[in-house]
This record gives structure tokens, sequence and C-alpha cells, in this order.
């Protein structure tokens, strides 16, 4: 039986323990965690009432089985699943190939409710989350490595690196590059542009092939952008973003500009502490880069979507919209 989540619930996640794995869905909010069930960041997402998120629980008889949990994105098209507690000592494990399933379906169809296109799912490579959500119907699209060190201002570094306009050398036609500076709210439309020509098509199917599509899978999150300019487009981006204390840091850079790499990835280094990259897999320049200046691999995620074609009802599921 799978009802919707219920305050007693939260009190057996506390009091009982009886989801005690980590949190299988590694989202991008907060960076790769495993929060364990019953941790304080999770009640507090999927009890308040709200309309960007749904969560769904399986339960035998009063025992809980899994809890799944999503959220609105970058804009209402876009969803993703950042919680997902799947019990592996239940004794009833040979219901898990349709239960499991059937708890990300669901969880699918109640954000399609509230106007989903499609839902993503970040989890780590090799998890046993990947073969559930294949069977739910979500495709695999890319994985991403996770790289951490300390990032140490350069005695090469740019000058003016923590902000403003630098000037970036010419390419190999011994023409200017173009001039990193902050990103603008005006740059949007140029970072797609960006985001086309430096993305595989099979990745940009599941991000965005459209402006819209991609903006709504973009979370909107606090931190520097920089951006690096050439004639009228931008051909390179970097971004370091303020998660719970911890830098996490990405780059995009125009293939027909590949010297602009290491001029970008040195802007975000030379903000001192630690950091965390997560790098695409088709982005193996950049790995090797950071390789090389110390950085280490922690973790590998692959990242799946489903797209929502039909709206489905299941009388076994009731979303709680928390």
């Amino acid at each position: 039986m799978i009802p919707a989540l219920r305050i007693s619930d939260a009190l057996r996640g506390f009091v009982f323990h009886e989801l005690k794995g980590p949190n299988l869905a590694c989202a991008r909010r907060g960076g790769p965690s495993s929060r364990g069930f019953g941790s304080v960041s999770f009640w507090k997402d999927a009890l308040i009432q709200r309309q960007d998120r749904v969560t769904q629980v399986w339960r035998d008889g009063a025992h809980l089985g899994a809890v799944g949990s999503a959220r609105i994105l970058g804009g209402p098209k876009a969803w993703e699943i950042d919680y997902l507690y799947l019990c592996g000592s239940n004794p009833l494990l040979h219901l898990q190939e349709e239960i499991y399933p059937a708890l990300l379906d669901n969880l699918v169809q109640s954000a399609r409710e509230r106007g989903a296109e499609r839902v993503f799912l970040r989890c780590s490579s090799g998890s046993e989350v990947a073969g559930i959500a294949q069977r739910a119907g979500f495709f695999h699209y890319f994985n991403e490595v996770l790289l951490e060190g300390n990032a140490q201002v350069e005695g090469n570094a740019l000058p003016g690196a923590g902000c403003g306009v630098v000037e970036v050398p010419g390419g190999n036609d011994n023409t200017d590059a173009g001039i990193v500076r902050d990103r603008f709210p005006q740059d949007t439309h140029g970072l797609f542009q960006l985001f086309s020509a430096a993305t595989p098509q099979q990745v940009r199917v599941g991000l965005g092939f459209t402006l819209d599509q991609w903006r709504d899978s973009q979370e909107s999150c606090r931190g520097l952008e920089w951006v690096a300019a050439h004639t009228d487009r931008l051909t390179g981006w970097a971004a370091l973003w303020a998660y719970h204390g911890e830098s996490h840091c990405e780059v995009m850079i125009h293939p027909d500009h590949p010297e602009l790499l290491p001029v970008m990835v040195s802007r975000v280094l030379a903000q001192p502490g630690p950091q965390k990259w997560l790098v695409p897999d088709y982005q193996e320049t950049t790995r090797d880069l950071l390789l090389r200046k110390g950085f280490r691999e922690t973790a590998e995620y692959g990242i799946s979507a489903k797209t929502v074609a039909t709206q489905k009802f299941s009388y076994s599921m009731a979303a709680v919209e928390a």
C-alpha cells in the first residue's frame, strides 16, 4: 500500500530508524549528499506545504519501505528528484522491481500535474537506483565526475581575477579571443548559444533543445559567474556557487576557443579555499587540467531524465504536495 506521507512517518523515521540508508538521489542543490533518512533538511522540505514540491511514501502496513521527493528546478517544466530512500532490509524484497519503479513513476506523474515536462534524477554511477530508474522509464544522458581540491592563487593568476574585466590572449590566428567579465542578466541568450555549441546533441536532448527548456533546467543559485565575450557572442563561462559553506564550480568553453579553458579555470581558482568541480564526461580536457592542478576524483554520477508524454493516474499512490 502506498498512501500519502504523514507526520507519523517523520516520527517513525526519527524513533525507529526504519530507513537507515543514505539519500540515493544526489541533487545538485547542496552538492552531492548522503544525508540519511530523518535528516532535518529532508523533513523541512517534505512536510512544509508548498507548490514546488511533491513527496510520496510506500509503506508495508505500518513499516516504511521507500520515500521519494521531487522539486522544481529553474522553471515549472523541469523538476528534479532530490530525495530517494529505499529500504534494502525490507522482508518483501521481491516487490522492489514493482514498487520502486512505481514510486519513481508516480513522482514523475505528480510533478506532471504541476506542469513538469521533464524530471531529472542524479545518482551515483553503479548505484542500484540506475537500474530502477531505467525500469521506470528514465533515460541516461551523461555522467559527471566530482573533483575536489584546494584552490590557491597562482603566481600567474590573471590580474583582477576576483572581479571586473580581463583581456584574454589571442588564439592561433593572432586575433583577440575576447574579454572575461562578470556575467550580466542579458547574457542568458548568449549562454544558451554557448551551451548549444559546446554540448553534445544527446545531452542537449536531455537538458533542453530550446531556450525555455534549457532555462528551466538551470537552477538559480547565489555565487560568482564570469563570461568570455568575443565580438557578438560568448565563448566561455565559469561559475562558483556557494552551497552550505562549500564552493561548487563549473566551466563551459566554446569548441572554437580551447585557449580560453585555462583562463576561465584560473579565474575560478583565484577564489581561495576548498572547491568541488562537477565536470561532465564530455569535458575531458577540463578534467585533465584540474587533475594536473592537484584536484582528485572523489565520485562519479549519472544524470537521467524522464520526459512526460501522457498524464497517468495511479490509485495505489497518493502524492503529498509538500
